[in-house]
């Protein structure tokens, strides 16, 4: 029931109309007590309603803090940080606020902010870049398996190196976040880079199929080194090299160094015993800007040492390193860590190259590099590379399981004990079921689409002969 001409859209509104209506009856005595009923409201409910219907509303609304003018430039601003990958939170918008215009804002400035400007800026949820690691493409992935069967099937097992980075640091932010984007944003654009936080370091250790080490990199973000990292120990350009780069990571020019002054040298001394004059090495590295770069290539060429890139965002996958070294490096700094509170300079890089060196046994790297599908065998008296294809199709089904279902693996096909026997089955006693695999290829082993087959066998009912397979997944 509406009371009035006007529209009344709420409850609160109609209560409200019908009590102004009862109220003008003067024949009518009442309590607020007893229109709890009809109105369907708390006594003190409907006692505050009629204290906010006395407000006085204003009409004039309040002096805004900011001119068109202003704002233009802070939509600008936020446009530019969304192109940058680094689109602002609500607490960073707020600080460039104070930082640039002198002015003190909060949450609610920049709510009404965005009812301004709801065709040109929106809040929605950004995760980190790392969550694009899933995105593989697969002909990069055929792509890479070529080099491999051209390029590293067949060298010398001394000849095979593998690198990439693991950084070191106390807690980066890495959680989806409420972020200020354009209206136009994609989801996938709805990245963000990741702040780096605490004191980071960057080691990039290189090891080969043969089991050799190379001294790693070691990238610390101080622009000095104390003196007590002299102290303990540590042989430079031995035990490890170490640099110093304000952004603690690894760029074109430390790679470059690296390169000339730890690859090549290790090159030359297996020439000519354990890799001929004009026999080329291999370098396997993901697809990072600082490795790629046209002088750092022509070195290598220059050198006789072909790269080999993985693949983008398949380092899960393919990465020699990504795949057992670096999960060995976490629980070995997770240990050193756990015996001691110091976090000093010295302490830290001590400890990144003991953990690294503790992960970098010949059995540890022979062992990482058989996960990435490269394995070695003895023809003519030396050891030399041969890619696991068994292995590379279990890499595979990590990053195309759909795919790898499809193609790679059939059914298991089943005989009962009436039928014809199969060629390579189990003979089942006292008339159960007899099977046999038939796969075309070896199981799926992922972390994700694992699959274990619990084959159920019955007794063959006399009619049907039937047979009841389950699989359960995991």
């Amino acid at each position: 029931m509406r009371i009035g001409a006007k529209p009344l859209f709420s409850f609160n509104e109609q209560a409200l109309a019908l009590f102004d209506e009862i109220k003008a009856c003067n024949d009518i005595t009442f309590s607020y007590r007893t229109l709890e009923e009809p109105f369907m409201l708390m006594k003190s409910r409907f006692c505050e309603l009629i204290g906010l219907k006395k407000i006085v509303k204003r009409e004039e609304h309040n002096r805004r803090s900011f001119t068109d003018p202003d704002e233009g430039i802070m939509i600008a601003k936020l446009i530019e940080q969304f192109e940058m990958g680094k689109p602002y939170t609500y607490f960073a918008f707020i600080t460039y606020i104070m930082e640039e215009f002198h002015a003190y804002v909060g949450r609610a400035f920049i709510e009404s902010f965005l009812r301004r400007h709801y065709d040109e800026v929106v809040e929605r949820w950004c995760n980190s870049r790392e969550s694009g690691r899933m995105e593989v493409n697969r002909q990069d992935c055929d792509r890479y398996h070529s080099d491999l069967v051209n390029y590293v099937a067949g060298k010398p097992t001394c000849a095979i190196i593998a690198i990439d980075e693991y950084c070191s640091q106390d807690w980066p932010d890495t959680k989806p976040q409420l972020m200020l984007v354009i209206i136009v944003s994609t989801n996938q654009q709805l990245h963000y880079k990741v702040k780096r936080n605490g004191n980071l370091h960057t080691v990039m250790p290189g090891i080969t199929l043969y089991g050799d080490t190379l001294p790693p990199l070691v990238v610390t973000k101080r622009v000095t080194l104390d003196a007590d990292v002299h102290a303990t120990g540590l042989r430079f350009n031995v035990n490890a090299v170490i640099v110093r780069k304000p952004m603690g990571q690894v760029n074109s020019a430390i790679f470059r160094a690296w390169i000339i002054d730890v690859l090549i040298p290790y090159v030359d001394s297996l020439r000519p015993t354990m890799l001929g004059e004009n026999e080329e090495a291999v370098l396997l590295m993901d697809n990072l800007k600082a490795h790629k770069k046209e002088e750092t290539l022509q070195i290598l060429a220059d050198d006789r040492i072909r790269p080999v890139i993985i693949p983008p965002h398949s380092r899960h996958g393919f990465q020699v390193e990504d795949l057992l070294t670096f999960a060995l490096l976490k629980q070995e700094l997770r240990k050193v860590n756990a015996n001691s509170d110091v976090r000093t300079q010295a302490h830290t890089i001590s400890r990144l190259v003991e953990a690294t060196e503790a992960v970098t046994t010949p059995s540890r790297n022979r062992s990482a590099f058989r996960r990435a599908a490269i394995t070695s065998e003895l023809i003519g008296g030396r050891y030399v590379a041969r890619i696991d294809e068994a292995e590379y199709n279990a890499r595979m089904a990590e990053l195309f399981p759909g795919e790898f279902l499809e193609d790679k693996i059939k059914p298991p096909q089943f005989q009962d004990s009436m039928g014809v026997r199969p060629q390579n089955g189990v003979r089942s006693q006292n008339g159960f079921l007899q099977y046999f695999w038939n796969f075309s290829s070896r199981p799926i082993r992922t972390s994700k689409h694992q699959f274990q087959f619990n084959i159920c066998m019955n007794k063959l009912d006399q009619n049907t002969r039937g047979y009841f397979c389950g699989i359960d997944q995991l």
